[in-house]
């Protein structure tokens, strides 16, 4: 959901049940002048932060990003580790079946190669500053 919650839902929209921690986590937004937003809450843009990618996989296994860092109040959003979890629905949850490390990066996004059974990782190992350009880094991993 809108604040990084998963839910599974029926097919009628019953809501079956809601995670108790946050995932994904995404700096990456647009901007959209509203005059709604400036009457509203004084800012003349509406912030819309994109959400990250979640991946169903052939056995119904969903692939997950979790983000973690700094939410200040705002539109001010600074992660700086991250973690790829593999989410199976039993019935009842989502249960967690495996994890990568946690690493010192924000993950921007990743993409999942069938025939390979690899998973591709786009990180920010450096964020840009006033003197740097900042760095990526492509991290593959192989499942199991």
């Amino acid at each position: 959901d809108e604040d990084g919650y998963l839910s599974v839902y029926e097919i009628t929209g019953n809501k079956l049940w809601k995670s108790s921690d946050k995932y994904g986590g995404s700096e990456t937004c647009f901007k959209h002048e509203s005059l709604t937003q400036m009457r509203s809450i004084g800012d003349q843009y509406r912030w819309t932060f994109i959400e990250q990618r979640i991946i169903a996989l052939p056995d119904g296994t969903l692939l997950v990003p979790r983000n973690e860092g700094i939410f200040s109040v705002g539109n001010s959003r600074s992660y700086n580790k991250h973690t790829l979890h593999a989410l199976k629905w039993n019935g009842a949850l989502l249960n967690e079946i495996w994890h990568t490390r946690q690493s010192p990066s924000y993950l921007t996004d990743f993409a999942y190669d069938h025939s390979s059974r690899e998973v591709l990782l786009l990180e920010v190992v450096q964020k840009a500053e006033l003197f740097s350009k900042g760095k990526t880094a492509i991290t593959i991993h192989r499942i199991e």
